[in-house]
């Protein structure tokens, strides 16, 4: 069960404190879940959480189910959390993603830029600047 592994133990555990948002996408015909996201604040960098570039900037997840694809619904899940967090005064978003992997164009879409290109396989860390009028001290270094 992709719950018990490991790696999303930092994302789970103690689930519902300050930063944390999530939303999922459902079918409204068939009432399945076709995808979510989630973010959340992580005090310092953690092998399991790729994509880290600040304790005071949340750090993405994104599952897309593989059928529910190429229709809209990572743009639209990654908008709504956007939005969110926006509202809620972060200035940022952050995730890691690795360089193969076809969903970092949908993420260049919606805005994220890269922060470093480590050595293959490991994940390249993206930012998002949302605008907020807030501290934007981030800026002027690389995550």
């Amino acid at each position: 069960m992709i719950q018990r592994l490991p790696q999303i133990a930092p994302w789970r555990n103690e689930w519902g404190r300050p930063g944390d948002m999530a939303f999922i996408a459902i079918d409204t015909i068939t009432k399945k879940r076709l995808g979510a996201i989630w973010c959340r604040l992580f005090p310092e960098a953690s092998d399991f959480v790729p994509g880290f570039c600040s304790s005071n900037i949340p750090n993405l997840g994104i599952a897309v189910d593989t059928y529910a694809r190429h229709r809209g619904i990572g743009g639209s899940l990654l908008r709504s959390l956007k939005q969110a967090a926006y509202q809620q005064g972060y200035t940022a978003l952050s995730l890691g993603v690795t360089a193969k992997n076809p969903a970092r164009f949908l993420y260049e879409r919606h805005g994220f830029k890269t922060q470093n290109v480590p050595a293959y396989p490991d994940p390249i860390t993206m930012l998002v600047d949302l605008g907020a009028k807030a501290d934007k001290s981030y800026k002027n270094s690389i995550c």
